[in-house]
């Protein structure tokens, strides 16, 4: 396989979103993903939009990518279930709180508007909230999507375009010549092109090993859970008790969290999937 302009590694939501623009300009585009498309973290992931202040350095990505959502139905033409209404960090104890109180330090070295509030004003923001909260940081400014939704809206949206995509089958490096990259090598022969796009998330460092790049990445494994659908009860992301949390429009709570569980990666095979006592406690 060859004559790509481009060879988009990965087909999570950062691929695919390569994909679609850079096919949208008229390039001849094919996305290749070792298992199905937005399998892995991009239809597990909380939705977030990052607007926040501990990462200076993804703080313009963010704001750039703030401007973006909002359009992204129209654009694509399929829902992302874009949910612009804020975000909500709350404290349970006089540890957490002291917690946000630092976190809040460096929230306020950037332009987004950020608030510390009592006990009272989360309860006012969201009714819902346990008594036992005790304070929390709040911001207009953030929202949040459904993952598999907007990752199967850029997904459709690409093939809508003509774009080409490859699933089951796994990139095992990069092939260069003097200096030149020409392609992918796979597990089901190679694919040639002028430009390799790796967005293959932990699985970059592997890829980049060979030509000295420190890719700085480490794969980690939590747990996230969806609930049947519920009433209405906040639109906010919502963050507490060490738990990432938001409502989807059809009512499920979709949330993610517990301890990190650093796991080794390979380029052939899809991580285990986790299924442990961790989501009781989460519930």
């Amino acid at each position: 396989m060859s004559g790509y302009d481009l060879i988009v590694v990965g087909g999570g939501l950062v691929g695919l979103a390569t994909a679609y623009y850079a096919r949208k300009t008229g390039a001849r585009v094919i996305v290749l993903d070792r298992g199905a498309l937005a399998y892995e973290a991009s239809s597990r992931a909380t939705g977030f939009l990052s607007l926040r202040g501990e990462t200076p350095e993804e703080c313009p990505l963010a704001l750039l990518a703030e401007q973006l959502w909002p359009g992204l139905d129209e654009e694509l033409g399929y829902p992302t279930e874009w949910t612009q209404k804020g975000r909500l960090w709350t404290a349970f104890n006089d540890k957490e709180l002291a917690g946000l109180k630092a976190v809040y330090k460096s929230f306020e070295t950037t332009d987004i508007k950020f608030d510390f509030i009592d006990a009272k004003t989360c309860r006012e923001l969201l009714p819902a909230l346990s008594e036992t909260v005790i304070g929390g940081i709040h911001t207009t400014r953030s929202g949040h999507a459904n993952p598999q939704r907007a990752s199967q809206a850029f997904a459709w949206a690409y093939a809508d375009l003509g774009g080409e995509t490859l699933e089951h089958i796994a990139v095992l490096s990069v092939i260069e010549a003097s200096g030149k990259v020409l392609g992918v090598r796979t597990s089901k022969g190679d694919v040639l092109g002028g430009t390799v796009v790796l967005a293959a998330g932990a699985n970059n460092v592997t890829l980049l090993k060979p030509f000295g790049v420190i890719f700085p990445t480490a794969p980690v494994r939590l747990e996230s859970m969806v609930t049947t659908p519920l009433p209405p009860l906040f639109d906010y992301c919502l963050i507490g008790h060490g738990l990432s949390l938001r409502q989807t429009r059809r009512g499920n709570i979709h949330l993610n969290g517990g301890p990190h569980e650093w796991i080794d990666t390979a380029l052939e095979a899809e991580p285990e999937k986790p299924n442990t006592p961790i989501v009781r406690n989460m519930a």
